[in-house]
């Protein structure tokens, strides 16, 4: 099996070495060359290119998004753009008018939540002596709790000791 092994490795060794042709940098020559174009990032596969792709045309990277070629663009309005006034009105339809301007609307009148009336004092609160004091708390009568069921679960806690 080792022999086998070193063999096959042996065979790897006489392989060519790869050429990577890397499209990605910008075309400054004229020349365009025959073979694959566009297309972008992958990932996998192998290191040999074979160069033998379909011709996408348009610049690299984009998928043949162009493959006619750059369109032209209408000038944006901003500044330094040029706008063509050669081209006039477009032509009115004959026995179509202009439809009338709509009529203005009135503003709508700016209406005011009224204001709450003022009271003689700030705030009106009970004050809290009308309220019963807290009952106190029944030590024993906590660690004695029954449950609806009439049995006592849990731990009970004797809250007597710790006070």
């Amino acid at each position: 099996m080792n022999a086998e092994l070193l063999s096959s490795i042996q065979k790897g060794k006489g392989l060519k070495k790869a050429v990577t042709n890397d499209r990605s940098a910008p075309q400054i020559d004229a020349s365009k060359s025959s073979g694959g174009g566009g297309g972008g990032g992958g990932g996998g596969g192998s290191a040999i290119s074979s160069g033998g792709g379909p011709a996408l045309g348009g610049p690299p990277g984009l998928g043949g998004l162009f493959a006619g070629g750059m369109p032209k663009l209408k000038p944006s309005g901003g500044t330094g753009s040029t706008i063509n006034t050669s081209l006039g009105k477009p032509p009115s339809r004959p026995g179509a008018s202009a439809p009338p301007a709509p009529p203005a609307a009135p503003a709508p009148p700016i209406s005011r939540v009224p204001s709450p009336p003022l009271t003689s004092g700030s705030l009106s609160f009970s004050p809290s002596t009308n309220f019963p004091p807290p009952r106190a708390f029944n030590a024993s009568a906590a660690s004695q709790h029954r449950y609806p069921s009439g049995a006592s679960k849990g731990t009970t806690f004797d809250f007597a000791s710790i006070a």
